[in-house]
């Protein structure tokens, strides 16, 4: 009997049928020394210690580069081939051989979590106001973790408007996560679109003046500076 250098073949839990079921390995014919007498499926016997060729299926004659038989249980097959009794061969025992790790995946970043926090001052006394300035000021932070399997490096660009405005490096041991904080100033009133790597968000610059409050306040000033210099003086004065 013909058994691979190699004894790596695949392995699962032992499940036992109720009856007898069909299993069908293929092979490749061009493995097996010329001297080949057959190729059967066998089905490994924990308590025999050794490989037991399965029951043929009836009726089923199977092809080039396929072995296939009946089995009870569903755990360790194999394919073996019968040579001439003067070969020798060993009998294989179950592999326990540990599976080579995984090659360690690169380092990877990830930006999530963008956040934007418009500054706003309000100018008044008690409930009235006269001017509010909202976005002159912003806080933009954005939190970048590294999903890979070793260590790297990571530039967080802040692009305003489609322009790089400012950057930070960062380095990350895998699975890590830092947060990136940027504080852009002296905004002018408008619209301004931001993006930190794939995320993106937007905030608006304002500045709002109550002119309607502060020309009241005016008006009202004036009329009472005319009334005590000039209407009071005119019309209360004592008789003389």
């Amino acid at each position: 009997m013909y058994i691979p250098a190699d004894p790596e073949y695949p392995k699962c839990d032992t499940v036992t049928f109720g009856q007898a079921v069909s299993a069908l390995i293929g092979y490749n014919p061009d493995d097996l020394p010329d001297e080949t007498i057959s190729v059967g499926l066998y089905v490994f016997d924990p308590e025999l210690g050794r490989w037991v060729l399965s029951k043929p299926m009836p009726g089923v004659v199977a092809g080039v580069g396929q072995a296939n038989g009946l089995v009870n249980h569903f755990s360790q097959l194999a394919v073996i081939a019968e040579l001439p009794a003067s070969t020798p061969y060993e009998t294989p025992t179950p592999s326990t051989t540990t599976p080579p790790p995984s090659p360690t995946t690169p380092a990877n970043f990830i930006a999530q979590n963008l956040e934007i926090t418009p500054s706003k001052q309000v100018t008044g006394v008690g409930i009235a106001v006269f001017k509010v300035e909202a976005g002159e000021s912003v806080t933009i932070t954005a939190n970048v973790i590294n999903n890979g399997g070793v260590e790297g490096s990571y530039i967080a660009r802040l692009e305003l408007n489609g322009e790089t405005l400012a950057s930070q490096e960062i380095s990350l041991q895998p699975g890590q996560s830092k947060q990136v904080v940027f504080v852009v100033t002296d905004n002018a009133p408008g619209q301004y679109s931001v993006r930190i790597g794939d995320l993106s968000g937007e905030f608006e610059t304002v500045v709002w003046t109550n002119w309607w409050l502060i020309g009241g306040l005016i008006a009202g000033v004036t009329l009472l500076a005319w009334y005590f210099g000039y209407y009071r003086r005119r019309h209360l004065r004592p008789p003389g």
